[in-house]
């Protein structure tokens, strides 16, 4: 299977600093503008969420809740939105999205980031009944748009995550959730159209439908404060869930400050706050917070390839490799592999599996890995081309029984006579420091202990920036190719 991590190399996400470079001398302020509680009484409130966050760079407006009531209270508290530069959309849902609309109509400069995905989709809940959560978008003029289908720095501190990985739990709430499938089928909602936004320390969670610690992992960032809905609502996650949950945040995160309303439920915040005491709060309309920014200093910072080790895998990472062949495959060539009825949630799990074994293309065994920070920042998979139906078997096998689809019949991309690059990822926030480099030299080291001549992998004919990656350790061009329907260079080192 040719999986390219590199089809688009040149990405923006590529900030990078380290905890000990952060300096806290300057001040962001955040303002909540409408939500499902409040203690002032002069403010209206709606289930919906909206939030103004202020930093010395930006004033950005984090969702819109479902009406105009943001923009009612904007106005008791004083606040001017036609001077904000930028509305955040988390995701598609009318709560989120449904006064945009009519922020339209009283700011006419702000861009609005937002997942093409929200803006195409249709949405429904069928907790309590059958009803649509679809947003009434308004037309946004082009010069405003940022429609954001991968992670990115959009402004000068200001960093959008997307394609949340699903590795740890997600709400149980999520299960009331749907959407319009490509057949126009109701499937359950796979929140792919969920965005999270980061700026100077602060990380801001929407409602984390994708889950409150899968966003925290995706965040590659120094994360001081969470603000957000958590997606957890009373009487569903288990009191003990909730208390595991609350421990495992406050091991990985102990320098965190958490706030939450909107979609975490009366019961569940005492639940939380009974372990984590003074490192969770509660927000409503009107709600004003003043803190300290992380901000990253002018000196320069130590590149993260010189920190990075690359050594054979485990298979105790099996999770975390997954998710980088799937992030090369891209969300939309995982699902072309998938089954009627069947989602990225099914694909996960299967090249989970597919990584702990020891006869699979995609084994652990098979993986070189980067690893950073304490976690797997980049992977190689590779193995020898003349072992490629033998290997391919786990796959086919397990693609039949776990995402409904036989793939026997899949064409050949590599033969005999070399050791076959088949996955080559980097995290976002790691590329640009020279690890895909390393991890090719080091496949090419590989290829000479196991006496292979050479190392092989298939690039797209339309992919010029990824081949130019390749070129830059020594790839040479062999021979044209085809698979899956495209046509392909076959380059060679």
């Amino acid at each position: 299977m040719r999986l390219d991590c590199e089809r688009n190399p040149l990405t923006n996400f590529n900030f990078c600093v380290q905890e000990e470079q952060l300096l806290q001398d300057e001040i962001m302020k955040w303002t909540v503008l409408t939500d499902n509680r409040t203690n002032d009484p002069t403010l209206a409130t709606e289930h919906g969420l909206s939030i103004l966050l202020e930093t010395d760079r930006h004033s950005i407006l984090l969702d819109t809740g479902a009406t105009d009531v943001f923009i009612q209270n904007a106005r008791t508290l004083g606040v001017d939105l036609s001077k904000i530069d930028y509305v955040f959309i988390s995701h598609g849902h009318s709560d989120h999205a449904g006064g945009l609309r009519h922020l339209m109509s009283v700011n006419d400069r702000a861009k609005v980031i937002v997942s093409p995905r929200a803006l195409s989709g249709r949405f429904f809940s069928k907790r309590l009944s059958l009803h649509s959560i679809t947003a009434e978008w308004p037309e946004i003029p082009a010069e405003r748009l940022l429609a954001i289908d991968q992670s990115a720095e959009i402004a000068d501190g200001l960093f959008v995550i997307a394609n949340i990985p699903q590795v740890h739990p997600v709400p149980k709430g999520n299960r009331h959730l749907f959407m319009e499938d490509d057949l126009g089928e109701c499937a359950h909602d796979d929140f792919r159209h969920e965005l999270a936004l980061y700026a100077d320390g602060l990380l801001f969670t929407g409602c984390a439908h994708s889950g409150l610690e899968n966003i925290l992992s995706a965040c590659p960032y120094p994360i001081k404060t969470v603000v957000g809905g958590f997606h957890l609502l009373d009487h569903h996650e288990t009191e003990e869930e909730l208390k595991d949950l609350a421990a495992r945040l406050m091991e990985k995160y102990p320098d965190t400050t958490f706030y939450t309303s909107h979609c975490t439920g009366d019961q569940v915040f005492p639940t939380l706050h009974s372990v984590m005491a003074d490192h969770l709060h509660a927000f409503s309309c009107g709600t004003q917070i003043e803190d300290e920014a992380l901000k990253p200093t002018s000196q320069p910072t130590t590149p993260a390839g010189d920190n990075v080790e690359i050594r054979a895998a485990t298979r105790a990472q099996a999770a975390e490799i997954a998710q980088l062949i799937m992030m090369a495959m891209t969300d939309d060539c995982c699902l072309h592999f998938c089954g009627v009825g069947y989602g990225l949630k099914d694909f996960q799990k299967m090249m989970t599996a597919l990584v702990e074994r020891e006869d699979s293309q995609y084994s652990y065994r098979n993986t070189l890995v980067a690893m950073a920070d304490k976690k797997v920042v980049g992977i190689a998979v590779s193995y020898d081309g003349g072992q490629l139906h033998e290997l391919r078997r786990a796959f086919i096998q397990a693609a039949k029984t776990c995402i409904g689809k036989d793939h026997s019949g899949m064409d050949d991309e590599t033969q005999a006579g070399e050791l076959y690059l088949d996955s080559l990822a980097v995290w976002p926030a790691y590329r640009r420091k020279g690890i895909a480099q390393r991890l090719l030299r080091c496949t090419k080291e590989k290829a000479d202990r196991m006496g292979l001549p050479c190392v092989g992998l298939l690039v797209d004919q339309g992919n010029p920036a990824g081949e130019a990656l390749y070129a830059s350790v020594g790839f040479r061009y062999a021979n044209d190719s085809h698979w899956g329907g495209h046509p392909m260079r076959h380059l060679v080192l």
